[in-house]
């Protein structure tokens, strides 16, 4: 629900919280206000702990932003300038606010840096207008409208229309001062730079998502697209996952409604995509709420340019609902789908939603994230903190005061300083290069240079800040839905400030290789690194940069293939039993030689030893059961080869040997000193025997040892080593 709508929650809200009651674990948080001109943005890796509070910022991910409102740092003008540098791919909303106006309508658009006058940059996407005021202003477009090309440089355009010129409009600024916006400035109507930067932000999809539906104009939700039902949408997909979907709803009588959602493939009645999730509308005005819901990367998946249905029911025992449609069909008219209720197709009307979608959240592989390119950014690197513990902000401009950067420029600062604990991961999930769907072997090579030093005063502490770095997969080698959310985790490296001598002033070379096996046909690999301190010192520094990282299916080699695997036996005493067979064969290409070994007296291999072109070679198992007493006995049988990828296999072998009951002491035979041990536990009939040790004396169904006992001893009477017929 709502963050602090707690005009509508009641005393138990706390303006600022909401509470979870599912279980703990890991979430996914949708941050949206659609009539609000920020783009919304999906909060991945939340982790939720039983009975703690998680205090999550989100970040609204704009490419520009000032927001300083300040009367005297403007001027009128026809048209103003504002540069800025692309985060993105695409533009999604524009804001801006005016101080003064004269025109009734501000022509918004984007233009792209051609080295030429600002003047002369070429548009990128349509330009669209919106009706002047003094409040927030904006225009929005879905992804893939206004496309950018992250780096590089942009402005965006506002034009008066219908004013006087040169005064049609005078827009909020702020003075520059050393401490703004330092990629851009503002610009008049002339192409002129000014020492100003525009009030105004500028968002788009440079979070890993985006939005191929969305509400594009200002203005309030206004029109029912019909009565209560079951409603949707149909859409197209553009990207690889659904991130997130919301709605506006009138409840029958009530804002506060259950809405059931679930994503089918085509249209209404088709496939389900993904779970099915309830969520809970929050207030948005008398009898009208907002309902959304969030997946985790992969959670639901798409195929891009198919058609897709987010369906949405009332959920049991909750009052129906109807959902609004766009308050303005012409402006937001989505040409790639339609609204449909209770099945049927309702012409011309688009529900006031908005659809959200995963990029690929995985890359080709890790040469060197641009931790030192295009102003320190992190690419593709996600950043996860544990219990709020993060780092110095930004994380990837902290200057080192003891020393430059690295030969490399600007790294990642794990840098955390004035008595504060550091615990946060970061990492990236790759692609495993020359993919096999049958494959069972991904060769995982990382390099690095790392920084790591503590130090309190004049007291190096090197031991108190670490890095632990880690690869992570999934068991059917799927997509991770995040580095922090792998089946497996394996430790490839973990290293304190004892690594690098506690060195505040140089980077120095990580490098190791790991090979998962066992997993066939991996398609991504996690890398993660946890840079952290044991406690609260005056300087903690865990720093990273000019990381490399690769996960590859190597060349096919030899594979030992046993067949079986596991060997049961069970032999009476005295039995010579006959031989086993195993086989030993070359799974892939080439030759493979192999030596076979055992670790048990009882038995032997023959032969020891063999070579293998891909034919089943046959292994004799010979056993010697002289002396060996009744009971279980386990050996293992091994076999090697220096060819082979896989190598050590082994077989588990198992032989259980009986002997009758009557033969007490085990040795094979039924004589004088077996029957001595039965006599001392004769109880007579009707006399229940009960004497722990007595128990093997127990011949026949009952409780007593007798007569009955007695015949079937004798039956089995062999005499001195003579072996008991079985």
């Amino acid at each position: 629900r709502r963050l602090g709508a707690c005009q509508e929650y009641g005393a138990a809200c706390t303006p600022g919280y909401y509470q979870i009651e599912s279980a703990a674990g890991w979430y996914t948080i949708l941050v949206t206000q659609p009539i609000f001109y920020a783009r919304p943005t999906v909060v991945t890796d939340v982790q939720l702990v039983d009975g703690q509070t998680v205090t999550v910022n989100p970040d609204l991910n704009p490419d520009y932003s000032c927001y300083h409102i300040a009367d005297g740092a403007w001027s009128w003008s026809t048209i103003w300038y504002q540069t800025f540098i692309a985060k993105g791919t695409s533009i999604t909303r524009v804001q801006f606010m005016l101080a003064g106006y004269n025109a009734s309508s501000i022509r918004v658009s984007v233009h792209r840096d051609n080295g030429s006058s600002i003047t002369s940059w070429p548009q990128v996407g349509p330009a669209k207008s919106v009706g002047t005021g003094t409040g927030d202003a904006w225009v929005g477009y879905r992804s893939g409208d206004v496309p950018t090309t992250p780096y590089e440089r942009y402005a965006i355009k506002l034009t008066g229309e219908g004013g006087t010129a040169p005064h049609d409009f005078g827009i909020r600024s702020r003075v520059e001062d050393g401490n703004g916006y330092a990629q851009g400035q503002a610009y008049d109507a002339t192409g002129t730079p000014q020492n100003l930067d525009l009030l105004a932000t500028v968002f788009s999809d440079n979070d890993g998502t985006v939005i191929p539906y969305i509400d594009m104009t200002p203005g309030n939700v206004e029109d029912l697209a019909g009565s209560t039902g079951v409603w949707g949408q149909t859409f197209r997909a553009t990207s690889v996952a659904l991130a997130a979907a919301d709605c506006y709803v009138a409840g029958s009588g009530t804002w506060d409604v259950d809405v059931v959602f679930r994503i089918r493939q085509n249209g209404p009645g088709g496939a389900q995509v993904g779970p099915t999730k309830t969520a809970q509308a929050t207030y948005q005005a008398t009898n009208t709420g907002i309902v959304g819901v969030s997946y985790a990367p992969g959670e639901v998946p798409l195929v891009p340019g198919s058609t897709y249905f987010i369906e949405m029911s009332p959920a049991s025992g909750s009052p129906a609902f109807a959902a609004y449609k766009f308050h303005s069909q012409a402006d937001n008219g989505y040409p790639y789908g339609s609204a449909y209720k209770d099945g049927v197709l309702q012409s011309n009307v688009d529900l006031e939603m908005t659809i959200m979608e995963y990029k690929p959240w995985y890359s080709p592989a890790i040469v060197n994230p641009s931790f030192e390119d295009h102003g320190g950014t992190l690419d593709d690197w996600r950043i996860s903190l544990l219990d709020g513990k993060g780092p110095d902000n930004p994380p990837h401009s902290n200057a080192n005061p003891y020393g430059p950067t690295t030969t490399f420029g600007d790294h990642f600062a794990g840098k955390i300083t004035s008595w504060q604990l550091m615990d946060f991961t970061m990492g990236q999930i790759v692609e495993v290069a020359d993919y096999d769907p049958a494959g069972e072997r991904v060769v995982c090579s990382l390099s690095a240079y790392v920084q790591l030093h503590s130090h309190t005063g004049l007291t190096e502490e090197p031991l108190n800040v670490h890095q632990l770095w880690e690869i992570g997969w999934n068991d059917d080698g799927s997509v991770p839905a995040s580095v922090n959310r792998c089946d497996h985790y394996r430790t490839i490296a973990s290293i304190d400030g004892t690594y690098t001598g506690n060195d505040r002033h140089t980077f120095h070379p990580l490098s190791v290789v790991s090979e998962i096996r066992g997993v066939t046909g991996l398609k991504h690999v996690a890398l993660r690194v946890r840079l952290y301190n044991d406690s609260a010192r005056e300087w903690s520094m865990s720093n990273i940069d000019n990381v490399s990282f690769t996960a590859v299916v190597p060349p096919p080699s030899p594979k030992i293939l046993l067949d079986p695997t596991t060997v049961d036996r069970v032999f009476w005493m005295g039995e010579t039993p006959a031989a086993d067979v195993f086989t030993v064969t070359n799974a892939g290409p080439d030759s493979l030689n192999y030596d076979i070994t055992d670790d048990a007296p009882w038995l032997s291999v023959y032969p020891s030893s063999g070579s293998s072109s891909g034919e089943a070679d046959p292994i004799d198992i010979n056993y010697d059961l002289a002396g060996l007493p009744p009971g279980e006995h386990t050996a293992t049988i091994t076999v090697t080869s220096d060819d082979a990828w896989n190598s050590p296999q082994t077989i588990a072998l198992t032989v259980t040997t009986w002997t009758v009951g009557p033969d007490f002491n085990g040795d094979g035979d039924v004589d004088q000193s077996d029957f001595g041990s039965f006599q001392r536990c004769l109880s007579g009939p009707g006399v229940a025997q009960e004497d722990p040790p007595c128990a093997w004396a127990l011949l026949d169904t009952d409780d007593d040892v007798d007569a009955d006992d007695l015949a079937v001893f004798l039956r089995c009477l062999s005499g001195e080593g003579a072996l008991a017929p079985p």
